[in-house]
């Protein structure tokens, strides 16, 4: 009777982390298909019926393919998690790749990148907040001489 009530703990435990916890892997996992299937150049790209899965294994049913994910922590503390499944549609298929960072004032998930690779038509960006620095120029990253704010207000 106890390992009976253990087990129905341990399910239920299991089941609320999966489905109700917003930094689940189906949690993201989902919020990400719904930016995905509410972006119209991804309808332009696959098609009109979008169908998304994990990664392909042998089982025939598409809903028990599991997810590609990894969860690491910056030099911050900050989690990050990077996930890919596919999205097959009528006229291509993709893999969508994305990954997200635990904004720890908010305590949600912030996302880095969401993009879709599709076979016919490359790489479409959503989301992309990676920002390269620019090169400051001169030599050695140094300009020499005078600003042009300087130049200008001497004439």
């Amino acid at each position: 009777m106890i390992a009976g009530v253990g087990i129905l703990g341990l399910t239920g435990y299991y089941l609320s982390q999966e489905l109700l916890v917003t930094g689940s892997d189906n949690q993201l996992f989902h919020k990400a298909f719904a930016k995905v299937d509410e972006d119209s150049k991804v309808h332009e790209l696959l098609g009109p019926n979008l169908k998304a899965h994990g990664e392909s294994t042998n089982q025939r049913n598409v809903k028990s393919r599991p997810l590609a994910t990894q969860r690491f922590f910056d030099q911050y503390g900050r989690e990050h998690v990077v996930m890919q499944f596919h999205v097959d549609g009528d006229l291509d298929t993709a893999v969508v790749k994305y990954e997200v960072i635990m904004n720890t004032q908010t305590g949600n998930y912030d996302y880095r990148y969401l993009l879709v690779d599709t076979e016919k038509h490359g790489r479409h960006y959503l989301i992309n907040t990676d920002v390269v620095p620019k090169r400051s120029g001169g030599l050695f990253g140094i300009k020499w001489g005078k600003k042009n704010d300087d130049i200008n207000h001497n004439n």
